[in-house]
């Protein structure tokens, strides 16, 4: 039998959260409990089952971490740019 949607939704934050309480001071794990929850809250079930819990608890830690490290008014991330291949020669293309 299947379980429902929001079941399986609960069961794999649960697994998150406890991965990612595993990674942070003891002073933060109500937090990071509440952020991951948060962060997640209207992750398909499917989307979530489709990830490991250590992968959805990583991605929302580094998320977690760039924003404690984020001065306010300044950007966390960059840009670059990858210089462009040639496409001289393939079909479709001038």
């Amino acid at each position: 039998m299947n379980k429902p949607p929001s079941s399986l939704h609960e069961e794999r934050l649960a697994a998150a959260v406890e991965h990612a309480q595993q990674k942070v001071a003891a002073g933060e794990r109500a937090l990071i409990e509440v952020f991951i929850r948060e962060y997640y809250r209207q992750v398909d079930p499917d989307d979530l089952a489709a990830r490991s819990a250590d992968d959805l608890a990583g991605a929302a830690l580094s998320h977690w971490e760039l924003g404690r490290v984020r001065a306010p008014g300044a950007p966390a991330c960059g840009c670059s740019v990858r210089p462009q291949r040639s496409t001289a020669g393939r079909c479709g293309t001038p």
